[in-house]
């Protein structure tokens, strides 16, 4: 699984970097080759994610100042999706932004 890490607005330090691969790392190393690449595009209000499956994508975003907690926050969420998604077949469905 290739993670792609794009900024808008903010410095993405190497802490924080290795925060989304660990967290991203963690909650779909599970889903083994079926997620081939996930997209992470941080901004200075929160963190959107989305992973691409064979065949589909899953998308799932939180706002927070703390881009530590939007980070946690949608990758959970997006755990959750790919999840669901593989496990009926289906289209994946979208996740819901967190206000």
């Amino acid at each position: 699984m290739k993670i792609h890490i794009r900024a808008r607005s903010v410095h993405v330090t190497d802490v924080l970097r290795n925060h989304v691969v660990r967290q991203l790392g963690l909650t779909l190393g599970r889903f083994g080759g079926s997620v081939t690449r996930v997209k992470c595009a941080l901004s200075g209000t929160g963190c959107e994610v989305e992973a691409v499956l064979s065949p589909g994508r899953v998308l799932a975003h939180d706002r927070d100042p703390d881009l530590f907690v939007a980070v946690d926050h949608a990758a959970a969420r997006l755990g959750r999706s790919v999840g669901r998604a593989l496990e009926h077949g289906q289209d994946p469905p979208r996740a819901k932004e967190r206000s």
